[in-house]
């Protein structure tokens, strides 16, 4: 599972605390920015949510690939488990895969708009590229949102062939105009800099203005991007801060693919998963409520 906790991490944490349950009890306590250093090398400084220092390589972070939403979810399973235990936690419940049929369904009565950026998976290990993916998205998902296409959710799959980073968009096409407002009137030194720029601008990127709207000058420019597609198609992807290897892999070979055409069988789970997004443990007290009629 991408951005989970992987064996080895599992085995450090359960010597750390000594047992399965009493890394429970503490897990059920974390809060972002947990550091387990069992050796006390303190050897860098690290920036993920939940840090391991790694005994025999202390400049190595063995929970780098987990995500502060998966340690979230172990917090609230770990509170589920010490208030409830049963078998259900140690066979994780999966909602049902969607086929395309019922995905594209889905989709259309949702009302959103799905983008997925399909890529070869950099050949790494997962510590190394699950993070890359991760910053790769924010920094497409920021892009999106500057351009006016806002962004619903956001979330990433690396499998040991390819790789996914994926948008469900609330908007997908946009009007050419678009409103830049600059300086306020009494800001005489910027307020001289923005007009005089708009007064000589090319007429082909430019609509009106400057003009004064509540006090700040405001002009009306053409804008670059109309379409969601169209930017995520664009140079202006590689131009964002991406994971190092996730760039090269993108500029050597990308997918987009818009609508149904993110489906695929090879991430089927995955889209389906997010299509229908519930938290591990509320899938658990669901099925409990379902079984009891409760």
């Amino acid at each position: 599972m991408t951005e989970g906790f992987a064996g080895y991490l599992c085995e450090l944490l359960i010597l750390h605390y000594g047992g399965f349950r009493p890394l429970l009890e503490a897990a059920s306590r974390w809060r972002p920015g947990v550091l387990i250093d069992p050796e006390g090398h303190r050897s860098r400084d690290f920036t993920e949510p939940l840090v391991m220092v790694d005994p025999v390589d202390p400049g190595r972070n063995v929970s780098a690939s987990v995500s502060l939403t998966r340690m979230c979810e172990f917090i609230e399973l770990a509170r589920g488990y010490l208030d409830h235990p049963s078998r259900e936690f140690f066979f994780p419940l999966h909602g049902p895969q969607l086929s395309i049929d019922e995905a594209a369904d889905l989709l259309a009565r949702r009302e959103t708009f799905l983008y997925a950026i399909t890529l070869q998976t950099p050949p790494y290990i997962e510590d190394i590229v699950v993070p890359q993916l991760r910053k790769s998205l924010d920094a497409l998902q920021a892009l999106l949102d500057r351009h006016g296409f806002q962004v619903n959710r956001a979330d990433c799959e690396m499998h040991e062939e390819q790789s996914m980073l994926l948008f469900e968009l609330l908007v997908e096409e946009l009007p050419a105009v678009k409103r830049h407002a600059g300086p306020p009137v009494w800001n005489p030194v910027n307020a001289e800099k923005f007009t005089a720029k708009y007064l000589d601008a090319d007429e082909r990127g430019f609509f009106s203005g400057p003009f004064i709207d509540e006090g700040m000058y405001v002009v009306e420019i053409r804008r670059p991007y109309t379409r969601a597609i169209d930017l995520l198609r664009s140079e202006q992807v590689l131009q964002v801060a991406l994971g190092k290897h996730v760039k090269q892999s993108m500029e050597h070979s990308t997918q987009v693919g818009r609508g149904i055409e993110c489906y695929q069988e090879e991430f089927a789970q995955f889209i389906s998963g997010f299509l229908q997004k519930t938290s591990p443990m509320m899938r658990i007290e669901r099925s409990r409520r379902d079984r009891t009629g409760a």
